[in-house]
C-alpha cells in the first residue's frame, strides 16, 4: 500500500481529496453519534444514581462508558491523522482565499453561507471558487 499525499510534489488528485474528505467527514459523524451515545449513557447512570438501581447496572453503564469512551479517543486520533493530510494538502494551495474556503469547508464542517458570513464574501463567490479549484485539480 503506497503512503497517501507523501509527495507533495505531485498534485493530489480530486479524487485523492474527495477520498480524504469523505473519510474525515464520516469520522465527524461517528464522532458526533459516540458523543450522544456518551451522554445518554452518562444521563442513564445519573438517573440509576439517583433513584438507588442495581449495581451491576451501574458497573454496566461504566463499562459501556469506558467503551466508548476509548471508541470517541480511536476516532480522534483518526480525525488527527487526516487533519494533518488535509493540511498537507492545503499546503500545496497557492491562492489564499481558496486555501481559506478548503480549510473553513473541510476542517471546520462549515457550510458555503456560513464561509461567506466568515470571510466576508458573497455565498456565490464563494461556492464559485472551491468549484473552480476542485474543476482545475
Amino acid at each position: 500500500m503506497k503512503p497517501e499525499w507523501k509527495d507533495l510534489r505531485r498534485k493530489p488528485s480530486v479524487e485523492d481529496l474527495r477520498k480524504r474528505l469523505n473519510r474525515l467527514n464520516k469520522i465527524h459523524q461517528e464522532h458526533e453519534s459516540l458523543m450522544r451515545t456518551m451522554l445518554e449513557l452518562t444521563h442513564e447512570k445519573v438517573e440509576n444514581t439517583l433513584y438507588g438501581k442495581d449495581h451491576l447496572e451501574e458497573k454496566d453503564l461504566e463499562s459501556s462508558l469506558v467503551f466508548v469512551e476509548r471508541q470517541r479517543e480511536a476516532l480522534a486520533s483518526q480525525c488527527k491523522l487526516e487533519l494533518k493530510r488535509l493540511y498537507r494538502f492545503l499546503e500545496t494551495v497557492r491562492e489564499p482565499e481558496v486555501k481559506l474556503i478548503l480549510t473553513l469547508r473541510y476542517a471546520h464542517f462549515l457550510s458555503f453561507e456560513e464561509i461567506a458570513e466568515v470571510i466576508g464574501m458573497g455565498v456565490e463567490r464563494v461556492e464559485n471558487l472551491h468549484e473552480a479549484f476542485i474543476l482545475e485539480r
